[in-house]
């Protein structure tokens, strides 16, 4: 027989039995399990903000979610909707009395669910889903009158504490978040009433939530909090009641026997009162808090044969009796942080007097073992953040901590009319090397402390102190960086040899011409500024805005024109016209800039010969030679300076470079008595001036075949 069918209607049964029985989640109103096919239903009417109730044997019980409408789609309260027809069994407990669930038996959907107005979770009207439900077995009908009358409320004996527990006492005492408790203390002093109500009231009283709500700071989110903390209490009876004694005598609230003089370290004190505690909880208290590294709830739950969530639960209870001696049996909670105060300060501020919740984690992660600061935070609040909030003093601006109140005052003055937008990346990649450390607070224009905790905080970046001087240095960095760096640092163009040099001497890295050149040239703001030398776009001196208008400019000429034109001969044009006036400026860097365009405008060849990539651009890229040869086509026969003087009109030649190629292709250009050359046939002799010259397609493909030959050869 199955442990499901074993189960008996009107018996008591733990969550544990319930979770193992129906291999469902141990939490939750709707546990749905697939292993076993099953929907567990546990209707709370000791604490809970469903109104879930019997109407003549018909439970109408209020679906999943705690905030907002509820919907069907995507929870449980579809598969509670078609649970008639989709095959699932639907199980029932009631919840009257604190952690004792009560089995009612097997149900189905007595009627169609429909939708009402409840409260949510943060006292707001909303939709709610209602499935009216009876049970398959009607013998076992039984709705407990006395029980009934009750279902709204916890058990008498936590009533009468929860009524002696004030909220403003509760708040100080138990770890709910800072604001929760700023809130109720502020509006607890200004009241005439001078107390807000006991957590009594707080549970069955929607008005009060309501005026909670309106206080200043006081949100959803903060009502949200301090339920979670009340239910937390009413959960742990012993602890509750000892709650409740604490506050009917506050007189002898603390046991000051133990003095905070005997405590020597908060390691000491934590193995101190770890060691009170049974072997199990110290076992799992280790494992989950003090272990390297920290064993996950299911490692240690197989080890000594428990649940996950049993895990779990134990080793919080641990905690809350760790935090419950300490905290209100021992010592004032503030009087312990502040008596440890030296050694939390130079735990989470040796290095710097302000400190970021990035940086903080990062402290606890790298404290040596065993993490005893870490395991106090817990004890002594809920997060990081808040024990943070509670001990020191927070930068709205800066969003971290100060260790002292003094500095926070002073820089929220100096630093209040700058911008806090630079980027800490930004700044350091636009450095000059080495990288100045109080340059970078200048740039960044935020306190030095603060700027200090990015740089520690950042794996990438570390502070080393050169002489008197303290440089911001990187752990790695790219090729690319590199270069930028050195390029910045020399101000002027370099060779590859000269940058391969700096690459050794300031950071130690070996690198090949070849490997430096292609990384250069993939650069977007890195250009070669004459033949094999390299400068950065932001030591030209040249805006944005004006290699756009170049740019332009460029890409009108081209069109004008429509032929390939050398890069020197439009530099000289934009110069000319006084579109630019940077000394840097060259037909090389003019080239960069244009092989840069993003619109990929620009066709640059051999030669610094540029073109467009346009469909309106009808120009044919050619060599030298076939320019010669048309040149000489069209006008019969030119001296050498008359070749140079029409072909400088757009390409940078040399009288010894036309001199060099008529000389070499001399079965092609022959000259004339006069000092001029023309064009001869191949097969003629050099004495014999054909008078109708070949055809130039023919000239011009001899020519390339004989240079394509020369460059094999040598």
């Amino acid at each position: 027989m199955s442990k499901i069918a074993q189960l008996k209607p009107g018996v008591h049964y733990s969550n544990e039995d319930i979770f193992e029985t129906f291999l469902c989640s141990p939490q939750g109103g709707m546990r749905r399990s697939k292993r076993t096919n099953t929907l567990v239903l546990i209707a709370n009417h000791a604490y809970s903000i469903y109104k879930d109730r019997w109407n003549d044997g018909v439970l109408n019980y209020t679906g999943m979610g705690k905030k907002g409408n509820q919907v069907l789609d995507g929870n449980q309260n579809i598969t509670l909707f078609e649970s008639n027809n989709n095959g699932v069994e639907v199980h029932l407990f009631e919840i009257f009395n604190s952690r004792i669930y009560t089995y009612k038996g097997q149900v189905q959907l007595a009627d169609k669910p429909f939708i009402e107005k409840q409260d949510d979770f943060d006292g707001w009207s909303r939709d709610v889903w209602v499935f009216p439900l009876k049970l398959i077995d009607s013998t076992t009908i039984d709705t407990n009158d006395k029980e009934q009358e009750n279902s709204i409320e916890v058990d008498e004996v936590s009533e009468v504490n929860l009524k002696s527990i004030s909220l403003e006492f509760f708040v100080e005492k138990y770890d709910v978040l800072v604001r929760v408790r700023n809130s109720i203390v502020a509006e607890a002093t200004n009241s005439d009433l001078g107390t807000l109500g006991t957590l009594h009231d707080f549970i069955s009283s929607n008005e009060l939530r309501e005026n909670l709500l309106k206080m200043p700071n006081f949100g959803k989110t903060s009502l949200i909090n301090l339920k979670d903390c009340i239910n937390e209490l009413i959960e742990n009876e012993k602890l509750l009641k000892e709650f409740a004694n604490i506050c009917n005598n506050t007189s002898e609230s603390l046991d000051t026997s133990e003095s905070l003089k005997d405590l020597t370290s908060i390691e000491e004190m934590l193995e101190y009162e770890i060691s009170n505690l049974g072997n199990r909880e110290k076992a799992i208290l280790k494992s989950r808090n003090l272990h390297k590294p920290i064993l996950t709830l299911e490692a240690i739950g197989k080890t000594i044969g428990l649940t996950r969530e049993r895990v779990r639960q134990i080793n919080s209870k641990s905690l809350r009796k760790i935090r419950y001696s300490l905290t209100y049996k021992k010592y004032n909670k503030k009087d312990l942080a502040y008596y440890f105060k030296e050694e939390l300060d130079n735990f989470f501020f040796s290095e710097n007097s302000f400190i970021s919740l990035k940086t903080a984690k990062e402290c606890l992660k790298t404290e040596p073992e065993p993490t005893s600061i870490q395991l106090f935070i817990q004890i002594m609040s809920n997060n990081l953040n808040n024990f943070l909030h509670e001990y020191y003093f927070y930068s709205d601006k800066y969003l971290g901590w100060y260790v002292n109140k003094d500095e926070l005052e002073i820089n929220r003055i100096d630093f209040q009319e700058y911008p806090n937008n630079v980027n800490l990346n930004e700044v350091i990649l636009k450095s000059n090397w080495p990288i100045n450390f109080d340059n970078a607070v200048s740039s960044m224009m935020e306190p030095q402390e603060v700027v200090r905790d990015k740089i520690l905080k950042h794996r990438n970046y570390y502070l080393k102190k050169v002489g008197e001087i303290t440089v911001i240095k990187l752990h790695n960095i790219n090729i690319k960086d590199m270069f930028r760096y050195i390029l910045r640092k020399h101000g002027d163009e370099m060779t590859l040899y000269e940058v391969q040099k700096q690459c050794k001497k300031l950071f130690d890295r070996k690198l090949t011409i070849s490997n430096i050149g292609s990384r250069l040239g993939e650069m977007p703001d890195a250009l070669i500024v004459d033949r094999g030398k390299y400068n950065l776009y932001e030591n030209l001196s040249i805006s944005d805005n004006l290699i756009s208008d170049i740019r332009n400019f460029v890409e009108s000429f081209l069109f004008r024109n429509q032929q390939y034109i050398s890069s020197k001969i439009i530099c000289k044009k934009i110069l000319d016209e006084s579109l630019c006036e940077s000394t840097l400026l060259n037909g090389y860097s003019l080239l960069g800039i244009l092989q840069d365009d993003e619109n990929n405008r620009f066709d640059c060849k051999r030669g610094l010969m540029i073109g467009l990539n346009t469909a309106n651009f009808n120009a044919e890229k050619k060599d030298q030679i076939d320019e010669v040869i048309q040149l000489l086509e069209d006008k019969v026969s030119l001296s050498t300076n008359q070749i140079v003087f029409h072909l400088s009109e757009h390409r940078e030649v040399l009288n010894m470079t036309i001199e060099n190629i008529l000389k070499e292709n001399a079965d092609i250009f022959h000259k004339t008595n006069g000092n001029k050359w023309k064009l001869i046939h191949e097969n003629t002799s050099s004495s014999e001036v054909i008078d109708n010259s070949p055809k130039l397609d023919e000239l011009i493909r001899i020519a390339k075949e004989r240079k394509i030959q020369k460059n094999i050869n040598s």
